[in-house]
């Protein structure tokens, strides 16, 4: 923050991605139960994806940040499974937009996805069913958004296949974006398929197509 321009001004927003409905993670709800639902709209001619009514609080600096993010955690929905006892249930997606008199806007996307789930490892029933088929249905469209992205021969992706993959439409095609994936894996020999899927995973977007960044001017 410290190295911004003086006329620079960094905002917040922060939402979840659950059962394929997004919730505001720094607003509340009209009845103060709970945040905010809220819609998600694209605008085809200017093929921009917006949130309506999401929250975007200001920020000064990086303890700002942080105790926004840790506000928004304490409202994301977690359950207790049969893989662990605090568990997401929904993908996260922190964006910081830095606007300043030069140039347009700029966005940090940070996205927590939640782990994909096979029923017969984590023996949840009911709701907690639903909610993993809701992860995993959307882990896929991802996947396949970026495999589409990365093979000029597939199909056009389809970014409306899932809530997550819309809200990051506008990312992914960006000639500018950068990815960075961080993949969490584990050494035990009963998370081996888990870890290989995860690998692949991250190698698939680690394949997503790079824009060359111009040299500054002297």
């Amino acid at each position: 923050f410290a190295a911004l321009p003086a006329d620079a001004a960094v905002k917040a927003s922060y939402l979840e991605v659950y059962n394929e409905r997004v919730f505001d993670l720094l607003g509340e709800a009209p009845d103060g139960r709970g945040p905010k639902n809220l819609k998600v709209c694209e605008d085809e001619r200017n093929g921009v994806v917006r949130v309506l009514d999401l929250t975007e609080a200001p920020c000064a600096d990086a303890e700002t940040v942080l105790d926004l993010l840790t506000r928004g955690n304490g409202r994301r929905t977690t359950e207790a499974t049969g893989a662990n006892d605090v568990s997401s249930r929904s993908h996260a997606v922190l964006r910081l937009t830095l606007a300043a008199a030069a140039g347009p806007p700029r966005h940090l996307t940070l996205i927590d996805l939640a782990g994909s789930e096979r029923a017969s490892a984590t023996g949840n029933r009911g709701l907690r069913l639903a909610e993993g088929a809701h992860i995993n249905k959307s882990l896929l469209a991802l996947a396949n958004c970026i495999n589409a992205l990365t093979h000029p021969a597939a199909p056009k992706p389809k970014f409306r296949d899932s809530k997550l993959t819309l809200l990051l439409k506008t990312a992914l095609e960006s000639a500018a974006v950068r990815l960075v994936v961080v993949a969490c894996v584990s050494p035990s020999m009963t998370s081996v398929d888990d870890t290989l899927n995860t690998l692949k995973y991250a190698r698939r977007a680690k394949e997503m197509p790079k824009s060359e960044v111009a040299a500054p001017q002297e």
